[in-house]
């Protein structure tokens, strides 16, 4: 089948056949004409010759740390939905939270046909400065602020303070944290930062044999609970890093039979689906993640189209979701 023989069938020119192959503008009679004879008889495109005839590929190289997290599957879904409206496909590399691995899907993608690369980063290494400055196709990143490369971020720090506040302000005074490692910016820097700040700016001290740091895991959250009760060092508050490690401490502190949130208040991050299985419920912070993903995509979709060159940096706010953890 060829586009002419299309183009038969639906009673237009090849060249409007053409143009709703690559996305152009034809009436919307024409275009669903062209939609029922395409589906009728199975017909697909030849990438190869698309490629030759726009320089383009359609398709958009997308590397994330892990594949079994909510809200990278969140943001995922967002960027799916943003590129499938504009014509292209998504190629997914899973980094299993390594860094080498990502930075070989990094080479692999600027040597092979994408049009753009969207990272979902971890943290920015010597390596991935060295890649980002030798690197001439279109790259967003996703998760981690930068100055080297066009940027979209959550309020990392800002939410982890006004849940720290929150702590304090319901009458808590020896806050114990619960966090990740700092190799990961975002959620084990500046979501301690945030902490800290809170800490600081209601003239309160931190001890800090009250940090545990923990996987991304509830069974991290649940191990470091222990370890944290085993010490018999006095807290009142618990700050975890992220919903899955408040899951596994709410577990045990419930196992010693502390009442939540009259002994021992507690919040998250992140506004996990599992916030409505724990009971009390959980108070957290919400980040828009599929806004993320979205944002993400037109974003690198306007440096492709547009060939815009300059780095921008794309803070994204939180909403506080009211629990009963507090």
């Amino acid at each position: 089948m060829t586009i002419k023989e299309i183009a038969a069938l639906a009673d237009v020119s090849p060249a409007t056949v053409s143009r709703y192959i690559n996305n152009g503008y034809i009436s919307k009679e024409k275009r669903e004409r062209i939609r029922a004879i395409i589906e009728q008889t199975g017909y697909s495109p030849s990438i190869h010759a698309q490629t030759l005839r726009t320089r383009k590929t359609m398709l958009i190289g997308v590397i994330v740390p892990k594949i079994n997290s909510e809200s990278i599957s969140r943001m995922i879904s967002g960027i799916s939905h943003t590129l499938s409206e504009a014509g292209y496909q998504m190629l997914l590399g899973d980094a299993e939270n390594d860094r080498e691995k990502e930075l070989e899907y990094l080479n692999l993608f600027k040597n092979n046909p994408v049009d753009g690369i969207i990272l979902f980063g971890t943290s920015i290494t010597d390596k991935h400065k060295i890649f980002i400055e030798n690197n001439t196709i279109p790259l967003v990143v996703v998760g981690q602020k930068t100055s080297l490369v066009s940027c979209i971020y959550h309020d990392d720090q800002a939410a982890s303070f006004a849940l720290t506040e929150k702590m304090i302000l319901s009458g808590k005074k020896n806050l114990a944290f619960l966090g990740v490692t700092p190799t990961d910016p975002a959620c084990g820097i500046e979501r301690k930062q945030g902490f800290l700040d809170a800490l600081s700016h209601y003239q309160l001290n931190f001890n800090p044999r009250l940090e545990e740091i923990c996987d991304f895991t509830v069974q991290s959250g649940y191990d470091h609970m222990d370890a944290l009760l085993q010490k018999r060092h006095v807290f009142d508050g618990v700050f975890c890093a992220t919903d899955m490690i408040a899951a596994g401490a709410i577990k045990r502190l419930r196992e010693e039979n502390l009442d939540i949130p009259g002994q021992v208040a507690i919040t998250g991050i992140g506004h996990n689906p599992i916030c409505m299985a724990i009971s009390p419920r959980l108070t957290t912070a919400h980040f828009h993640y599929r806004i993320c993903g979205r944002h993400a995509a037109n974003l690198l979709l306007s440096l492709i189209n547009d060939n815009n060159e300059i780095v921008s940096q794309t803070k994204l706010g939180f909403e506080i979701i009211e629990g009963e953890t507090v």
